[in-house]
């Protein structure tokens, strides 16, 4: 017979079963969730891999929004990363087609303005100095404005980054769209 333990530990429920300690997560209702984030689709994740890491301080970062309107502030859509030694980056729009895609770290794109908001995804395979293989993939607002029903609460600008992640206040002012 297995005997079930829980414990209310720090607004998480701890439940020991079997020796086996088991973490469940409460999703408390003053979460802020981005309500525009869907599902990124499996054709941009699928495959990623994240090595443990091994000691060499390798990040990357990934803004989720960018505003391609020349007035020389976050531009250009790219990932902000450390101690990378080889990466991958592609960008594509919401049916699958490649938009964009590089090899040389640092390189990111520069599509030009647009009218409006739109959603595209991104995928990085990176190797660090260190050799640990790094992923990431996701979504990415491409706005020339903020659209009425988004707020921009959960729209993280790469003028944002800190060494502590998308931590800082942008210089981005963008209207809303009408």
């Amino acid at each position: 017979m297995t005997k079930l333990l829980s414990k209310s530990y720090n607004s998480f429920p701890l439940k020991l079963l079997s020796g086996v300690l088991l973490f469940t997560l409460i999703l408390i209702a003053s979460c802020k969730k981005d309500p525009f984030e869907n599902d990124t689709p499996d054709f941009v994740c699928a495959g990623i891999v994240n090595e443990a890491s091994n000691g060499d301080n390798s990040w990357i970062f990934m803004p989720n929004a960018f505003s391609p309107n020349n007035d020389n502030l976050n531009d250009t859509l790219l990932p902000a990363c450390l101690n990378i030694s080889t990466i991958k980056f592609t960008v594509y729009n919401k049916d699958g087609a490649v938009l964009f895609t590089t090899s040389q770290t640092g390189a990111g794109w520069s599509p030009g303005p647009l009218s409006g908001a739109e959603k595209l995804y991104y995928r990085i395979e990176a190797v660090s100095t260190g050799g640990r293989k790094l992923g990431s993939c996701g979504y990415v607002y491409r706005l020339s404005c903020i659209p009425a029903n988004m707020s921009n609460t959960y729209l993280t600008f790469g003028d944002m980054l800190t060494l502590n992640g998308f931590t800082g206040v942008t210089k981005e002012t963008l209207a809303t769209c009408p």
